[in-house]
């Protein structure tokens, strides 16, 4: 049996132009150009609502434990594998949550991913 690398190899269907040209791209292609792209392009709207998931978890993932600039949030440790090892103390929940809201806004400000993404990937 084959192997597969999901991260590198081109399967994400997108389109990238006002006529509705397509071209599959990788999961972290996907991520460093999105900003060039208008719309999945899946076979159906099914298939892009899976990909929008995967796609999602990851983001959410990333900016749960890294500020735009890709640095880990204080408030909780992280391992070599960027994995969070603790919890936010009570006392740290509403100045993480500000500061993450932060990042979301230079995400959509800047209209493009930071490298911090596909470092995770």
């Amino acid at each position: 049996m084959g192997r597969y690398n999901l991260l590198d190899e081109a399967w994400i269907s997108v389109i990238i132009d006002d006529k509705g040209h397509s071209k599959e791209v990788s999961l972290k292609e996907l991520f460093k150009n999105a900003h060039l792209y208008r719309d999945l392009a899946g076979d159906t709207r099914t298939q892009d609502f899976v990909i929008l998931r995967v796609i999602l978890a990851v983001i959410y993932t990333v900016f749960s434990r890294f500020n735009y600039n890709g640095e880990p949030y204080e408030y909780f440790d992280i391992d070599e594998k960027y994995s969070q090892v603790s919890s936010v103390d009570e006392e740290d929940l509403e100045p993480y949550l500000d500061e993450m809201l932060d990042t979301w806004k230079k995400v959509w400000n800047t209209a493009k991913f930071p490298e911090i993404i596909n470092e995770y990937l």
